[in-house]
């Protein structure tokens, strides 16, 4: 097996254990951008999917009809609206978080070896520098 296919079967099980099936691909990633940048303006959210701001209004509005987005006035400027998770979905989503690492950690202690787990350790900084963005 190779480092793709592993890597997407782990992502996969942890996929799993997740409670967000139901949101659709912008959806998790505009709760995703929130979650890493605490705010950000619809405007924002829309160039980064480079979709027009209307379209990312209705998304936003549907998080915000679930009870995961609220929006409050920008206090540097009235015409903007600062979006931002609430706080019942950020608790949400650290208990997944918390699962995943769990699962994650318990799936490392229970099924390789100590000579494994130190490979996986000195593996660590080549994996991070493939998933850093510059």
């Amino acid at each position: 097996m190779d480092l793709h296919q592993t890597l997407v079967l782990i992502h996969r099980k942890l996929k799993e254990k997740s409670q967000d099936t139901n949101l659709s691909w912008s959806q998790k990633h505009v709760l995703r951008y929130l979650y890493r940048h605490s705010v950000s303006t619809i405007s924002e959210l829309a160039a980064l999917e480079g979709v027009r701001t209307q379209s990312m209004g209705a998304t936003v509005q549907s998080l915000k009809d679930a009870g995961y987005v609220v929006g409050q006035p920008d206090p540097k400027d009235g015409r903007r609206t600062l979006l931002s998770l609430t706080d019942d979905f950020l608790k949400k989503v650290e208990a997944t978080l918390l699962i995943k690492e769990e699962w994650l950690q318990e799936r490392i202690t229970e099924r390789l070896t100590e000579e494994e787990i130190q490979a996986l350790q000195q593996a660590l900084p080549a994996l991070n520098k493939l998933a850093a963005d510059a």
